[in-house]
């Protein structure tokens, strides 16, 4: 790792230029895919696919306050904030969620005791550590910690850091404490972890001392075996130590040190003096007023990342294709099947269900999916677009997405811009023929008397006659005139434009009203012609609907109706129920909302009874002259509350 010579891949910057910058506050290198995790200030977190160029796989708002920890697993992302734990998917997916507030936490980290764990421990800042649940989203184990835990992690064992520089070394299973480590008051509580070392971030000079006297080294190493001693030899970094991170996995023990202003080097514990550096100082090209926030390397120990706080990320490698994907850990895990359900390489997969038709070449999908390998796991990716010309041949069978549309790289000329185009306005209308008849010509000029059909300057509107009747809704939409509004509607003419009633006709409020059926039924009937409000009214084509304004009248008293819409939720004993059925009405008057209601079923009810016919409540098949509605309607008011009071 440390042999060659290091130089930055890439940089990432995005941030959208009308926000200010927001600082990178964790980055995080994925160990089963070639993806790099950044969380920043504002709670977002986003994926980018380390390829030449780097674009953004995923991006998603994780959580309302900073992030201050973020794991990745085999199966997802743990991201947490001091309210809420959030495991999402790399598609963004949030499958578990665990919030803080309702248990009275303050969480400050996470670990996983192994990459495909389903399990994972998460410290609080008040003295409590919590093993979660991932699949399910619950808590399945509270234990006690150390109070101001800073700083969680899992190896061999479960360390902690606190604020009073205690880090404690637990059994990740029986969560029994080990041991305790002391770390020295100059310490700044930068620490990293490997199976058998952890190491800690001191001052350069201690307060009080002066800098020629201090000798000691500023990396402090700590041997956590069982049988080992607690301090070993420590490193010497030239400037203050801000940054730690060690690289998991690999053959030596390789740390990287870094300092908040961006300059960063490597130490190897397999050296013959590993107290010194094996590698000459970087520096991050890092602005004036931004430092280094966070730092991560990958397993292969091919990629270094840092992130500081004007919101760029920067990556750095010692190769100019790098791996993030550990061949070790590809051969230990099961690979997932994915359809077809065989097992080939990620690289054939995509062969194979790119396209329904001739294959592009190895090298064209190689372009498109440049770190597909047998290490990684297939990245969920939408397919590259077609670079195979359409078919020249045509027909019937071949789908309209094999054709495409054509991409104009010049405006169309039908697309006129604002500037050209203008309104005409209204057409002058002709001089009726008739004046120009009588006109009397002197030296070509006309002159011909006024007819007094308007008024001077005013146009004649030449909008036809309304009709009486509605159109139907079919023909409406076929016409395309528009929505209706409150103060018209969607048919040729208005109600000023009819003809004048006099005084031998009924007025046309007061006629009778025939509703035309079409092909579609009586739905297809507008009866917002004639009704503009939102109150329905009852059909009158059925027997007995003299009944219809007592039942209407019924309909508006408050106590009344809610009796018969809760005694029609219960089960009725007599096959006719007025009572039943009066509710049934009432609930259809509700939600018709100005349309159409019958109550055939309540009148047909009423024609069952042998007192209503015996009464003459009925009404005549036949109509009569002498018919006397007056007082029918009284007797059947009384009957009808009589009915109701027996059988409520």
């Amino acid at each position: 790792m440390v042999d060659s010579a290091w130089a930055e891949l890439a940089q990432i910057y995005d941030v959208p230029p009308s926000c200010p910058p927001y600082a990178v506050v964790k980055v995080a290198l994925d160990p089963c895919e070639h993806l790099i995790w950044v969380a920043y200030a504002n709670g977002r977190i986003t994926s980018y696919l380390l390829s030449q160029p780097v674009t953004k796989y995923t991006s998603f708002i994780a959580h309302e306050d900073p992030i201050v920890d973020m794991v990745v697993s085999t199966h997802g992302v743990i991201s947490v904030s001091m309210a809420k734990v959030r495991f999402t998917t790399r598609e963004g997916l949030v499958k578990a969620q665990i919030d803080g507030r309702s248990g009275n936490y303050s969480f400050s980290g996470a670990c996983l005791p192994t990459l495909d764990s389903m399990f994972a421990y998460v410290s609080d800042s008040r003295g409590k550590g919590l093993i979660l649940d991932l699949g399910k989203g619950l808590i399945k184990h509270k234990f006690g910690l150390e109070n101001g835990v800073m700083c969680i992690r899992c190896h061999k064992q479960l360390m902690t850091v606190a604020s009073t520089h205690c880090v404690g070394i637990r059994d990740p299973q029986s969560l029994v404490t080990l041991q305790t480590v002391t770390l020295p008051s100059f310490c700044n509580l930068a620490t990293a972890f490997s199976d058998s070392k952890f190491f800690a971030a001191a001052h350069r000079r201690p307060m009080g001392v002066p800098q020629e006297a201090t000798t000691e080294p500023n990396v402090l190493v700590y041997d956590i075996t069982p049988n080992g001693s607690d301090q070993t030899q420590g490193l010497y970094f030239e400037g203050e130590p801000e940054l730690l991170a060690v690289v998991q996995g690999h053959p030596s023990l390789d740390l990287v040190v870094a300092d908040r202003r961006g300059t960063f080097c490597f130490y190897n514990s397999a050296a013959h003096h590993p107290e010194l550096s094996v590698s000459p100082g970087y520096r991050l090209n890092v602005s004036a007023y931004a430092n280094v926030t966070c730092i991560d390397t990958a397993l292969t120990g091919e990629v270094v990342v840092f992130g500081d706080t004007a919101g760029f990320v920067h990556i750095w490698s010692n190769s100019p294709a790098p791996n993030l994907v550990s061949e070790d850990w590809a051969v230990a895990r099961v690979v997932p099947l994915v359809p077809p359900f065989c097992e080939v390489s990620p690289l054939e997969q995509c062969r194979q269900h790119q396209h329904p038709g001739p294959l592009p070449p190895d090298d064209v999908l190689q372009e498109h999916w440049p770190l597909l390998d047998d290490h990684s796991i297939p990245l969920v990716l939408p397919y590259p677009p077609s670079i195979f010309p359409p078919p020249a041949d045509i027909d019937s069978d071949i789908p309209l997405s094999c054709v495409g549309l054509p991409h104009y790289d010049q405006p169309l000329l039908s697309g006129w811009s604002p500037q050209s185009v203008f309104t005409v306005g209204k057409r002058t209308p002709p001089i009726d023929p008739v004046l120009l008849s009588k006109a009397k010509w002197n030296d070509f000029v006309g002159y011909a008397p006024n007819l007094r059909t308007h008024r001077r300057n005013q146009v004649v509107a030449d909008k036809p006659a309304g009709a009486d009747v509605p159109k139907f809704r079919s023909q409406q939409k076929l016409e395309n005139k528009g929505q209706r509004t409150s103060q018209g509607s969607s048919f040729v003419g208005t109600k000023g434009t009819t003809k004048t009633q006099t005084s031998m006709t009924v007025p046309k409020h007061l006629k009778r009203v025939d509703i035309r059926y079409s092909k579609f039924g009586v739905e297809d009937f507008d009866f917002a012609f004639y009704n503009q409000t939102g109150l329905s009214g009852l059909e009158t084509d059925v027997i007995n609907s003299y009944c219809n304004p007592l039942l209407q009248a019924l309909f508006y008293i408050p106590v009344l109706k809610r009796l018969a819409q809760f005694h029609f939720t219960l089960p009725s004993p007599e096959d006719e129920c007025l009572l039943c059925e009066f509710g049934f009405l009432t609930r259809s008057l509700e939600d018709a909302q100005g349309t159409n209601c019958h109550a055939s079923n309540l009148l047909q009810a009423l024609g069952s009874f042998p007192q209503a016919s015996a009464l003459g409540l009925l009404e005549p098949e036949i109509p009569k002259e002498d018919t006397n509605f007056g007082a029918m309607i009284q007797n059947v008011t009384r009957f009808m509350l009589r009915q109701f009071d027996h059988e409520w």
